[in-house]
């Protein structure tokens, strides 16, 4: 039976009900499975939605495409079909900055991972490193977790041959599976909650834009300029480095700012703070991640929180079952607008 109202995609689903009946001997190996098309009347769902499904099983070793006969179930091992019991998993975490290390940003995550792990009844192992070689030389492993790798980091354990996945970020055409925050959805909830309290004019803060490791900050400002387009507001040139906040307040008619991440919040609000300007009467403020602090400032923060146990459960859960691995898992999580006292209607 799929569930039409979880989170996991339907292709995903189909897949995991094909190898539960493969490992539960009722599709024995060598057995002709039914065409898509009829698969797909079976599920009730579309037929690329089947072919996506039995494309994957056939990528994992699941099933064999055979001219003429149709797609089989492979021979498979005994002990390939049994599940662990238990496992260890490496989690290597790319630190970037001090408030990405002292935030909760790591602790959220991790819990999302041990949830998944007792979901699947693990006694998991799990190892938290700070670069890739240690995890190695304190023995083998299952799989790992990589949390913002950089590019080459993360394809040099790809081309080990080590079950990996990305979290919170994507590198394309690396072949990499991936679970990050859906950071497009989270910039169009923060214009459209200021859009309808009346701000027409919306200033767009952000970190450093051209560094490598700030994938996450680039799709989040592409966002910011599509969605402002889309409203018929201004956008494209309504952006600023966090640290020049001065030099685009001063006189402007800007009634609000979206700032993209943890940096850049900072930054912003010790600027206004040295320029006396108060929010939310004199600028409303959406921040893009939820600091820790931020429901106790005298004006709490509106902030667009980002399910970060969600993006480890997934990422857990994938390398657990096997399945995603190789460039076939593209989960994008959808964060929550958390509306609090540091916006305010114009109207």
């Amino acid at each position: 039976m799929l569930k039409l109202n979880s989170r996991n995609p339907l292709y995903a689903q189909i897949k995991e009900l094909v190898k539960t009946d493969i490992a539960s001997g009722r599709l024995r190996p060598g057995t002709r499975l039914p065409s898509t098309v009829e698969m797909a009347q079976d599920y009730c769902v579309c037929h690329k939605t089947v072919q996506l499904a039995m494309q994957a099983l056939t990528k994992e070793g699941y099933l064999v495409r055979r001219p003429r006969h149709g797609t089989v179930v492979a021979d498979i091992p005994p002990s390939r079909l049994r599940p662990k019991e238990t496992g260890r998993l490496v989690l290597v975490v790319h630190y970037t900055d001090d408030g990405f290390i002292s935030g909760a940003f790591v602790r959220d995550l991790v819990d999302g991972v041990r949830a998944a792990a007792a979901d699947a009844g693990w006694a998991l192992e799990m190892s938290l490193y700070s670069n890739f070689q240690p995890a190695t030389e304190d023995g083998p492993f299952d799989g790992c977790l990589l949390l913002r790798p950089e590019r080459e980091a993360a394809l040099g354990i790809k081309r080990l041959g080590i079950p990996a996945i990305l979290l919170d970020i994507q590198h394309p055409r690396s072949g990499l599976s991936f679970v990050e925050t859906d950071n497009a959805d989270g910039i169009r909830q923060a214009v459209e909650h200021l859009t309808s309290l009346g701000h027409q004019r919306i200033l767009y803060a952000h970190s450093d834009l051209e560094a490598e490791v700030n994938h996450s900050g680039r799709e989040r400002y592409r966002a910011f300029v599509e969605q402002t387009r889309e409203l018929r507001i201004p956008g494209a040139d309504d952006t600023v480095r966090a640290e020049s906040l001065e030099t685009r307040i001063g006189g402007s008619d800007f009634t609000a700012v979206i700032t993209d991440g943890y940096s850049s919040t900072c930054e912003i609000l010790n600027q206004l703070s040295r320029l006396s300007v108060v929010w939310p009467r004199d600028l409303s403020v959406v921040a893009f991640d939820d600091m820790e602090l931020a429901e106790h400032m005298p004006a709490p923060l509106t902030v667009v929180r980002q399910n970060l146990f969600e993006v480890g459960r997934i990422g857990c859960h994938a390398l657990i079952a096997g399945s995603g691995l190789n460039g076939s898992l593209r989960a994008f999580v959808p964060p929550e607008l958390i509306v609090r006292r540091s916006t305010r209607s114009i109207r």
